[in-house]
């Protein structure tokens, strides 16, 4: 790859996150990288391009500003998985990694055996739990004071409307076998709005129960922030200012939205 190559923001964006993931992941990196990046930070790189601080003000207050309304994605009306985030000021030993292992695992699977439920490598824990009809993957990393929390949320209501199409085919092939105008248009009209029925129903269920799982990770950094407070040097006040971001994932392509 040539190094003179000048890549677009969003594959710089890109690149350094994909390679943050592949140094959280590798057993042989220092870890020299601290998850999260505060605003001098922040500013400095925008600096380094050529942003006015000014406009990147404005762009923070139009991504994170109470009351923005939602840019998660969706296909015909299904929402699409995505990652959410929470970055915290605060450093949790592996062997404080219980204080959050009963949110990383489903009540029904804790009598299962180890090998269903949270796994530890190293300084980061990962279980899968369920909220209903979404399923949360959950990866706690924690290395140089930071603590980074990362759910990949989806949902299967999507096979609701699948199954409901089968149980109704059998009543529109009567109407048709019937072979009347009226009993067509009458089998038509009802399976129609069965179906119309069972497909918006779910989707609202999938977004509220997806929501579900960004309340559990605001959920474990109350736990972490709560149970570490003590530790010299940290401010209650800091889980507020924690940050999330949301990647929405559909087959082979990825849009990443920061909120």
């Amino acid at each position: 790859m040539s190094e003179n190559r000048v890549f677009s923001e969003q594959e710089a964006a890109d690149l350094v996150l994909a390679a943050v993931k592949l140094q959280e992941a590798s057993a042989t990196s220092n870890h020299e990288y601290t998850p999260g990046i505060t605003y001098t930070e922040l500013l400095k790189i925008a600096k380094d391009v050529g942003v006015s601080e000014d406009y990147l003000r404005q762009a923070m207050q139009g991504h994170i500003a109470p009351g923005v309304a939602d840019k998660k994605k969706s296909f015909l009306g299904w929402p699409l998985s995505y990652t959410f985030e929470r970055v915290i000021d605060v450093e949790i030993d592996p062997d404080q990694f219980d204080l959050v292992a009963s949110e990383l695992t489903h009540p029904s699977m804790s009598g299962a055996g180890a090998m269903y439920g949270p796994q530890i490598l190293g300084r980061t824990i990962t279980g899968t739990t369920y909220d209903k009809t979404s399923q949360s993957t959950i990866k706690v990393s924690s290395r140089n004071g930071r603590t980074r929390i990362e759910n990949k949320i989806s949902s299967w209501a999507a096979v609701i409307p699948m199954t409901t199409m089968w149980i109704i085919l059998p009543f529109m092939l009567v109407g048709l076998r019937d072979g009347r105008a009226p009993a067509i248009i009458t089998s038509i009209i009802l399976s129609s709005i069965v179906f119309l029925l069972t497909y918006l129903w779910p989707q609202m269920l999938a977004k509220k129960h997806m929501k579900l799982g960004e309340e559990r990770v605001d959920r474990i950094a109350k736990i972490l922030v709560d149970e570490l407070s003590n530790q010299p040097g940290l401010n209650r006040d800091q889980l507020a200012h924690s940050t999330s971001t949301s990647t929405v994932t559909s087959s082979d392509v990825e849009l990443k939205t920061h909120e």
